[in-house]
């Protein structure tokens, strides 16, 4: 199936993740870089490959070493918080879970968060070109996350925009070139899609507190404050990477 969707045309876009309950969660994506997605590079050499929300620095350093044709996503949820906010989230003098950060793969230790922050802050560098935006956005009902066995996802469509300005704005670097290269460049020349300028939706700078759910879809970050927000009526299309 692989070899038919390359030769085609397609890119295949992967979530490496190995199943199996000897691996340990927090390990699963490692393994399959390790021991599947090098030997599909070798099988299909030239193909077009995408690791999506990619959430170690290992694989960072994997899919970087690799030819131009073997890209990467990151996502904005594996660059605002570690495993650490899963299971000590603190909220209202308490301290414990949080299921609204449960999301595959899923967020892993601090040194990886700050992985994924410096290749977002210098993606205009040759280097990290093959590196781009890649949204997440997993909706889940309250009552399917907020319980045994909850399901993992995070929802973060209707505030990718703000989140994504904010943690550039509070490393001043809004006006870096990476901002763009990130959000924009990259991800349109990695999938060969054309921008279209007129696409666009407007923030500005004022302290927002991001809903804790969207009717009854609980929210990444819910209850945060956040230093951008979405002007009203707000076009918050996570299609849209452009941001004005």
């Amino acid at each position: 199936v692989i070899g038919w969707a390359l030769e085609i045309g397609f890119i295949v876009c992967i979530h490496g993740e190995e199943p199996g309950d000897h691996i340990d969660t927090y390990g699963r994506e490692i393994f399959f870089m390790r021991n599947r997605f090098r030997r599909l590079v070798e099988d299909f050499p030239g193909g077009r490959f995408n690791v999506e929300h990619i959430s170690q620095w290992e694989t960072i350093d994997m899919v970087g070493e690799m030819p131009e044709n073997i890209t990467g996503g990151l996502t904005i949820q594996h660059a605002k918080i570690t495993r650490n906010d899963l299971l000590e989230w603190k909220a209202g003098g308490k301290n414990g879970l949080n299921p609204s950060n449960h999301f595959r793969p899923p967020a892993q230790e601090f040194q990886d968060m700050i992985a994924i922050r410096y290749v977002m802050f210098h993606a205009d560098e040759s280097a990290y070109q093959k590196f781009s935006f890649g949204p997440d956005s997993a909706p889940h009902r309250d009552c399917d996350k907020l319980c045994i066995c909850g399901c993992p996802g995070a929802h973060v469509a209707p505030t990718l925009g703000p989140m994504v300005v904010d943690l550039y704005d509070q490393y001043g670097m809004l006006d870096h070139p990476s901002f763009y290269a990130f959000t924009v460049e990259n991800g349109a020349r990695n999938f060969g899609i054309v921008v279209d300028p007129e696409q666009t939706f407007e923030l500005e700078k004022e302290d927002w507190i991001i809903p804790e759910s969207y009717g009854n879809i609980l929210a990444f970050f819910g209850g945060r404050t956040n230093s951008w927000r979405p002007v009203e009526p707000a076009a918050l299309n996570p299609e849209l990477l452009l941001v004005a």
